[in-house]
């Protein structure tokens, strides 16, 4: 949603090029490379990231998005066929995971003041490790940890992460078992739900399968030339978002006159 959203914002405020990106080299282009007379070489450097081939994608004519029909809904129904168990869920938006974000933040705000201490401890031997190396004398500055603390600090982390794994599930559930629960909080889901076994490994990976079904946003394949072959062909692509923020930065405001002179 927000790769999208970022893409159509540099089209219009930016530019329709997305120019100097790296290219994604497959099989076929490194044959290809082999039988060039310098191909050895070459693909040392590639696989050492000193040749790092580049090429502009014209975001205005080659980039596609699947077209939503007018019947789309994003709920997927879910029927268990052994217990008649049906699970209405809804598709995970960017806001929902800010509110997550924030729930997670309050729900453990407790436990992260108490292992605040801990964590930066563990932080500073992680660091000092990484300098052992370099400077061996980085071990007199350890700091000794308590191991019951540390340990109870370990099993913070597990909590917190199956907590994040299952409120993902749970947020997108908007009717169970007949009940609406569309108007809960993510707390409330949590608390309702969160031990509820019947929302399980194989409910949520038949979830995964239908939603990773569902053709939208920008579709994957991107028209490009090749500058290894100079053809033009169709390559996955991803629009990660810091690809985009990046070619923002260096378009920048420079090319804009705003009519006043800048004398710092």
């Amino acid at each position: 949603e927000i790769e999208e959203l970022m893409v159509y914002i540099f089209l219009n405020f930016y530019s329709g090029t997305l120019r100097d990106v790296q290219f994604p080299v497959n099989d076929e282009d490194r044959e290809f490379i082999s039988k060039q007379p310098d191909g050895k070489k070459r693909l040392e450097d590639l696989d050492k990231g000193l040749y790092v081939p580049r090429t502009d994608i014209n975001i205005a004519q080659d980039v596609d998005t699947y077209d939503i029909p007018d019947d789309y809904t994003p709920r997927i129904s879910i029927t268990n066929k052994r217990t008649g168990l049906k699970v209405v869920f809804d598709f995970i938006k960017y806001g929902d995971q800010l509110v997550i974000k924030n729930w997670l933040d309050s729900y453990f705000a407790a436990d992260e003041a108490r292992f605040s201490r801990i964590r930066k401890q563990i932080e500073i031997n992680n660091n000092l490790s990484n300098q052992f190396l370099n400077d061996p004398s980085n071990i007199d500055k350890y700091i000794e940890i308590d191991k019951d603390e540390e340990n109870a600090y370990m099993d913070y982390l597990v909590r917190r992460t199956q907590a994040i794994t299952d409120v993902a599930h749970i947020v997108s559930i908007v009717e169970i078992d007949g009940e609406d629960v569309s108007g809960l909080s993510v707390g409330e889901k949590y608390e309702k739900l969160c031990n509820d076994a019947r929302i399980d490994y194989n409910l949520i990976t038949h979830l995964s399968k239908r939603q990773a079904k569902v053709p939208i946003g920008i579709k994957p394949e991107v028209t490009m030339l090749n500058p290894i072959t100079n053809e033009v062909v169709k390559r996955p692509f991803s629009f990660r978002i810091p690809i985009i923020l990046q070619a923002m930065q260096l378009y920048g405001s420079d090319d804009n006159d705003d009519c006043f002179d800048d004398e710092d």
